[in-house]
């Protein structure tokens, strides 16, 4: 029973190295191990984590109609509708406007400052700590282009 749980986060853990090395492909490999395995769904709040890590290694690879439908669910599953928490509504509202902004615009530039701010004021949430072993909020809104 214990093994199973270990191999969890054994994947979880390895999708999250290779999205820190940039290798996408593998990341989603690890992930995809991750949602066969049973004892994975049990633990919310690593699925939160590997959901997030999906959406942005779509993003990394480029498929940006699939990472943006997937940010968009997991908006509306997770972020919208369960979680009150300041920190993950943040999250919520980067997922969904990744694709959309653009560095060289006066408004999503100052929208992303913005955002980095609200975010480093919320490093002493827990909620903050979980998700920093997988990526940092500010990680995800320097992927803008």
């Amino acid at each position: 029973e214990k093994e199973k749980v270990v191999t969890a986060l054994q994947a979880a853990g390895l999708a999250s190295i290779f999205y820190k090395q940039k290798n996408y492909a593998k990341a989603l490999e690890w992930i995809n191990i991750y949602y066969g395995l049973e004892d994975a769904k049990v633990m919310p709040p690593l699925m939160l984590c590997i959901k997030l890590l999906e959406v942005l290694s779509l993003y990394g690879l480029g498929q940006l109609d699939l990472a943006d439908t997937k940010a968009t669910n997991l908006y509306k599953v997770y972020f919208r509708n369960k979680l009150n928490d300041e920190f993950y509504k943040l999250l919520g509202t980067v997922l969904r406007k990744l694709n959309h902004w653009h560095k060289n615009n006066k408004t999503d530039a100052i929208e992303i400052s913005r955002l980095k701010t609200l975010f480093a004021k919320l490093k002493d949430n827990p909620n903050y700590v979980m998700y920093a072993q997988f990526v940092e909020p500010e990680e995800i809104l320097d992927l803008v282009k």
